[in-house]
């Protein structure tokens, strides 16, 4: 058994080995934002990390059609990415909008109707999950929020 550990160990180091000669190899011939990183099943070297998913999202209502969005800036976000889909009505989510800042108003919001929004902040590393959903349901005059 003590035999097999060994020759596991060893293996391991001399797969190491090769890797960190690939990579050196491939750092000579590849820029470091070259898409061929992929291919070898590495992250691109100067590419940014992607930035987490925005918190603390907060809803509140303007008018009966208009909802001011705000959430925490993230670190390492470039802009968000706003997607809405009205339940029942949309199979999927719509981007409704790409803001800089950590804030957002949807208009023409439809009456009656849920709302799920989902937020992502981006770089150029690529984007974060989306938020938890927020649900902004307009009935008449009134916007209620919930996660």
């Amino acid at each position: 058994v003590s035999g097999l550990y060994t020759n596991r160990d060893a293996a391991a180091v001399a797969l190491q080995a090769a890797l960190r000669l690939l990579l050196k190899e491939l750092g000579i011939v590849f820029d470091p934002l070259d898409p061929r990183w992929l291919s070898f099943g590495f992250k691109k070297p100067g590419a940014k990390q992607t930035p987490d998913a925005p918190e603390n999202v907060s809803v509140v209502s303007i008018d009966e059609e208009t909802a001011a969005i705000k959430w925490d800036p993230t670190p390492r976000a470039a802009s968000y990415r706003v997607r809405a889909k009205v339940v029942g009505v949309d199979a999927e989510p719509v981007l409704v909008g790409s803001p800089k800042d950590p804030d957002f108003t949807m208009e023409a919001l439809a009456t009656d109707a849920e709302v799920e929004v989902t937020i992502s902040a981006i770089n150029s590393g690529g984007e974060s999950r989306g938020t938890t959903v927020i649900i902004a349901a307009s009935q008449g005059s009134e916007l209620k929020t919930g996660y």
